[in-house]
């Protein structure tokens, strides 16, 4: 899986800071294995708050990578 969020323009009338507020779920079964790469490119007045949560059943292997460019505030979290 592959995410990307570029300079999303989410934009609160009383102000010029703009939040992106996002959750992702995953489940891995049995044996499953899945490399989750996340690309964040975002302008530098955007706030962005993330949780992915993952399940996973047994022998199954879950790798994540976060690459943050820019952003204001950027809080990204994971519960697997």
């Amino acid at each position: 899986i592959f995410e990307r969020f570029d300079n999303n323009n989410i934009t609160d009338v009383n102000s010029s800071v703009s939040l992106v507020n996002s959750l992702g779920y995953i489940h891995l079964d049995q044996n499953a294995s899945l490399k989750h790469i996340k690309w964040q490119n975002l302008p530098a007045h955007q706030n962005l708050v993330y949780k992915l949560l993952v399940t996973q059943r047994r022998d199954s292997r879950f790798e994540s990578l976060a690459f943050d460019f820019g952003g204001a505030i950027v809080r990204n979290n994971v519960e697997v």
